[in-house]
């Protein structure tokens, strides 16, 4: 090891996040053009090439093509050697995922909310979880779970937990985990942790600015920029379900009229069929949108007045970010292609010749859970994340 390196363990730090990073998006590298790619003196990337081959988190796959002389050994991220937790704490379902190194799912399950009575139930469940996935505890990096706002993702709290079913208010979820399973723990929004998980794992990749809209039960969105979670002064960016596109609209629950969540919800949209019919039919909102595809009445036109408060909040969120991409998910836009169709039509007319692509999510409605992994995973590629 180098004197600097010695002196300085954030140095070799930064230099192994990069390194595994460089691997992860070539797929494939040599040792001598890692050192070119990312400009470090080649000893040292001897160096951390061979403790990340010991640790098992590289290897080495044989020979490049030669060019003459004796070719270069390539080098690729050695996928199954490690994993992380994903958890989606829903306002109905609670979505659990297992990734590997490249975030590619291994196991996943589903569960009702309801079904946890409190927060020690989520750590257990969790902890029966891995042990399902064939992970061993050791192998896991962390886990990482995102949950509608309000949260304190620094402190690690759920601040207010009336949407999610159950009454977590000011649990300290992070400690939990850490405690209970011994292993390091990450929370974030449900529609910041998706845009993160597109951003490095999925449609995002070749992106800086990312706003993924996630129309479920609830509405919400979240922004990444140059990789990161953008959070606002507050933990508080991207509040789009109150976002206002009707001055004379229905009254939210956070007291203003009109905001996006008053129409585009499930919650919303199921609440005015059941006024419009003045009867409740237990319908849910997959039989809704059918409903509505099919030109029934009150569903057509509930589903078409969402859809329209939805579209206008998105192109004007997108008139302030500028986004390079718009990606779409949640169990509502997701449930019938005509509802992802509607959206990309509508808000292309707002937009007129904007050139941004507004795109189904590439992980369906596991989008959130992937995120949440993606939180964990973030540490062991991003090099920016350690300086403060």
């Amino acid at each position: 090891m180098s004197e600097l390196e010695t002196r300085s363990p954030l140095l070799r730090q930064l230099n192994e996040r990069r390194i595994l990073n460089t691997v992860r998006l070539h797929k494939k590298i040599s040792r001598s053009n890692l050192g070119r790619e990312i400009r470090i003196a080649t000893p040292t990337v001897m160096r951390i090439v061979d403790t990340l081959l010991q640790k098992g988190w590289l290897e080495e796959i044989g020979p490049d093509d030669s060019t003459g002389g004796r070719p270069a050994i390539l080098l690729q991220i050695r996928a199954h050697a490690a994993g992380a937790i994903g958890v989606e704490l829903g306002r109905v379902y609670a979505r659990f995922v297992c990734v590997n190194l490249l975030c590619e799912v291994i196991h996943e399950e589903e569960i009702e909310v309801a079904s946890l009575t409190n927060a020690s139930q989520l750590v257990e469940f969790v902890g029966r979880f891995i042990v399902r996935s064939g992970l061993d505890l050791t192998a896991v990096i962390g886990v990482g779970v995102a949950a509608p706002g309000p949260l304190d993702p620094v402190k690690g709290q759920l601040l207010a937990t009336d949407d999610i079913g159950v009454q977590w208010h000011e649990v300290q979820l992070v400690e939990l985990f850490q405690s209970q399973l011994g292993i390091p723990a990450f929370l974030a929004n449900d529609a910041d942790a998706a845009a993160l998980g597109e951003t490095w794992f999925g449609l995002g990749n070749d992106f800086h600015h990312i706003l993924f809209v996630l129309a479920d039960a609830g509405v919400g969105a979240g922004m990444a920029i140059h990789r990161s979670i953008y959070c606002g002064a507050k933990n508080q960016a991207g509040e789009f379900s109150h976002t206002i596109v009707d001055m004379n609209g229905a009254i939210c629950s956070c007291g203003r009229r009109g905001c996006v969540n008053t129409a585009a919800s499930a919650y919303a949209m199921m609440a005015a069929v059941r006024e419009a019919r003045h009867v409740d039919q237990g319908e849910n909102m997959l039989t809704i949108i059918q409903q509505a595809i099919e030109g029934r009445s009150p569903e057509r036109e509930v589903v078409d007045r969402g859809l329209s408060y939805l579209s206008v909040g998105i192109f004007n969120f997108m008139q302030i970010f500028n986004p390079d991409i718009v990606i779409l998910g949640g169990r509502t836009l997701l449930s019938a292609q005509y509802m992802v169709r509607e959206i990309q039509e509508r808000v292309r007319k707002l937009c007129y010749n904007s050139g941004v692509d507004v795109i189904p999510t590439s992980f369906g409605i596991s989008a959130v859970a992937i995120g949440a992994a993606a939180l964990v995973l973030q540490h062991v590629y991003d090099h920016t994340q350690l300086i403060g």
